[in-house]
């Protein structure tokens, strides 16, 4: 995991990379901050898995938690032509598949290398009372 967290840190694809997703549009956790900074408005939306997000109820500060399984339900409460960031627990196949997704459905949508866990190794900000919906 730490190699992930490096590798993501310095703006380089994760280590041991399915080839296959490596088309998938991402950003490091230094770009999603200068975003945030910046103002640009962008929609965080946490993906992590339905059983992790119920051990684990801090988020990421201005996101908001979605069941990855349930993308179809909940697609159409993000704002089109508004930027869209994606994060799992560590940037593997959930964040990507919920980002793929977003994207076929023409969303701006990118996943965060490394995920939440490379944003909290970069101090990134937690909000611990989850803005997250029960039904996704």
């Amino acid at each position: 995991m730490l190699k992930r967290i490096e590798a993501a840190r310095n703006n380089q694809p994760p280590p041991n990379e399915d080839p296959s997703s490596t088309d998938v549009p991402s950003l490091s956790v230094e770009e999603l901050a200068a975003q945030i900074a910046n103002g640009s408005g962008v929609q965080i939306v946490d993906a992590r898995q339905r059983d992790h997000i119920s051990r684990n109820v801090d988020l990421m500060a201005g996101a908001t938690w979605r069941d990855p399984d349930r993308v179809e339900e909940w697609i159409a409460e993000l704002t089109p032509g508004k930027p869209v960031v994606v994060y799992c627990s560590y940037g593997f196949d959930v964040g990507r598949d919920v980002t793929k997704t977003l994207i076929e459905r023409g969303f701006d949508a990118r996943f965060i290398r490394g995920g939440i866990a490379a944003w909290y190794v970069s101090g990134g900000a937690r909000s611990m009372q989850p803005s997250s919906r029960a039904n996704g």
